[in-house]
């Protein structure tokens, strides 16, 4: 799953995966297995998660953030990827 948007770095990688994190314990997604990569704009998702709807909103958080310029996702739903 991709989404995208235009925009570009200018905090540290660490910081921005940082705030995508804080928007998924606001979310109530911090229990799931959702890990965070980001590097210069790209957001990547992995994990496993109990809903697609779950996806979704992982990565509509992480788009939130102004830095995030692209999410994607190879998050599996109950271990099954989609």
């Amino acid at each position: 799953v991709v989404a995208s948007r235009k925009a570009g770095a200018t905090r540290p990688n660490m910081e921005i995966a940082e705030d995508i994190a804080a928007l998924l314990t606001t979310a109530k997604l911090d229990s799931l297995d959702i890990s965070i990569i980001f590097r210069d704009g790209i957001c990547k998702l992995v994990g496993d998660v109990e809903t697609e709807a779950q996806i979704s909103q992982a990565l509509s958080l992480a788009l939130s953030i102004p830095e995030v310029k692209e999410a994607t996702s190879t998050i599996k739903v109950n271990g099954k990827v989609l």
